[in-house]
């Protein structure tokens, strides 16, 4: 086995440790911080017994120190990469600041002083003392992070010339446990400041692998930015372009800098922040909620489909998931098992012999994808997103990614049992190069509009309007 079989072979850094992302653990400090400002809050009002504090002027006070809370904790990411600082001082003039909102949203409800005083002493001592040992633990943990390279961001460089020296230059001046250059990629003649790595489909490869973290593209030649931009398309890191090749930005990208280099940023990922992990939140509790609750339905099923013909309840068939890995998607048998296509080498057309007596009622209802929510726990699914295709789709003999340029960019969030494409109607197989892209200008809308609300959005509009494809949204 050759060198690069065996990188591909070996378990890619992020199956080791879960990689961490700096931003998204002081979100994370800020979310536990709100958290120990309203938990001292309610713990210094339970203190003073019944009554003696107004119950709405109490949570009316607990919304306002939330909110204040909000906007001190952001201002105050000054350390390093946007840590915030676990100093004493720094401490101390947030609980204040969060004392005197809430103290004043009491005031407005008639308070009395003495009262009011007493849960202020509380308030400001114990939120005082737990934001303080909060922090100190962050920043314990931080250190330790920081020292076992969880925290760095692996860039990949492509390009040759001086846009591409420059570039690695100035990246390698950073603190090296917050960025690491992870090699230079090229095509073609090396003529570069560093050792090549591989070309763009070896950087494709290691982008899939979740090797790469960002890739900053300084390629000087415009048809080859192009190329790899496409060969790209379908990755989840974010893109950025080397600020001396300004001419290939185009009108959506914007100014950007990974630590000491000045880039500009082509593309990031969809999903980040909040955003992110609301949906995961969502989509991991409703989808045991609903396993759970539609236990009954799911043993009916598999008695009538044990019943009706022999072989597995289940079937499994390879699809293409999120940054284009693959994947077997759970479904209910709904054809024969000897006729079973786990690859999915022919779609299903109307009045399809392979299809079983139950397995066309269980199509009708669109209850086959049920077990598909196993797919949601495993992390495979989301429950909203773009439905996922075969390896190989092809629409009229051709392969739909050549025939649509975008086509890949549908892999940049997991794909979903329902999505945006399915509650506007655009369901079943596809047959024509039109189908196919009205479903992608469905899909590639979703990833640009994507968020908490629109996928609660979706998924009301799938329960009362998918099984009669209604227009959706």
């Amino acid at each position: 086995m050759d060198e690069r079989a065996a990188q591909l072979a070996a378990p890619p850094p992020f199956r080791r440790f879960r990689r961490r992302n700096l931003a998204e653990l002081c979100l994370w400090l800020r979310g536990a911080e709100i958290g120990v400002f309203l938990a001292c809050g309610l713990a210094a009002s339970a203190a003073l017994g019944s009554g003696e504090l107004p119950t709405e002027g109490a949570i009316v006070a607990a919304a306002v120190a939330t909110l204040v809370a909000l906007e001190v904790l952001r201002l105050s990411a000054v350390q390093g990469q946007g840590a915030p600082s676990h100093r004493p001082s720094i401490a101390l003039c947030e609980v204040g600041v969060v004392t005197a909102a809430a103290t004043v949203s009491l005031a407005l409800h008639h308070a009395p002083m003495g009262a009011l005083l007493r849960w202020d002493a509380s308030f400001a001592i114990s939120s005082y003392l737990a934001l303080t040992l909060l922090r100190t633990g962050f920043a314990e943990r931080l250190r330790r992070m920081l020292g076992g390279g969880r925290l760095a961001v692996n860039v990949a460089v492509f390009g040759n010339g001086a846009a591409a020296a420059k570039t690695i230059a100035r990246l390698q001046t950073s603190d090296p446990r917050l960025i690491a250059v992870v090699g230079r990629y090229a095509n073609g003649s090396d003529s570069g400041p560093a050792p090549v790595r591989g070309g763009s489909r070896t950087l494709l490869s290691d982008c899939r692998l979740r090797i790469v973290d960002a890739v900053v593209l300084a390629m000087e030649e415009e048809g080859e930015f192009r190329r790899v931009r496409q060969i790209l398309r379908g990755c989840v890191q974010d893109i950025y372009l080397a600020a001396e090749l300004v001419e290939f930005a185009g009108p959506g990208a914007r100014a950007a800098a990974l630590g000491p280099a000045p880039l500009f940023l082509l593309s990031e990922r969809p999903l980040k922040g909040w955003t992110k992990y609301t949906k995961v939140a969502l989509d991991q509790a409703a989808a045991l909620l609903l396993l759970i609750l539609l236990a009954p339905l799911i043993a009916i099923i598999a008695a009538a489909i044990k019943l009706d013909s022999p072989g597995p309840v289940l079937f499994r068939q390879l699809r293409v998931g999120y940054n284009g890995q693959l994947f077997w998607i759970l479904k209910f048998r709904s054809m024969y098992h000897h006729e079973a296509d786990r690859l999915a080498k022919q779609q299903t057309v109307f009045a399809d012999p392979r299809v079983t007596r139950v397995g066309r009622l269980i199509r009708r209802l669109s209850i086959d994808e049920l077990p598909q929510l196993i797919n949601v726990l495993r992390g495979d699914m989301s429950l909203v997103g773009p439905r996922p295709h075969a390896p190989g789709t092809s629409v009229g003999g051709q392969r739909v990614h050549q025939l649509l340029d975008d086509y890949d960019c549908r892999h940049r969030v997991r794909p979903g049992i329902t999505g945006l494409a399915q509650v506007r109607g655009y369901r079943g197989g596809l047959h024509t190069v039109l189908q196919a892209s009205d479903r992608l200008e469905s899909d590639l809308e979703y990833i640009r509009r994507a968020s908490f609300w629109l996928d609660l959005n979706i998924l009301f509009l799938t329960f009362f309007r998918e099984i009669r494809s209604g227009r959706g949204l």
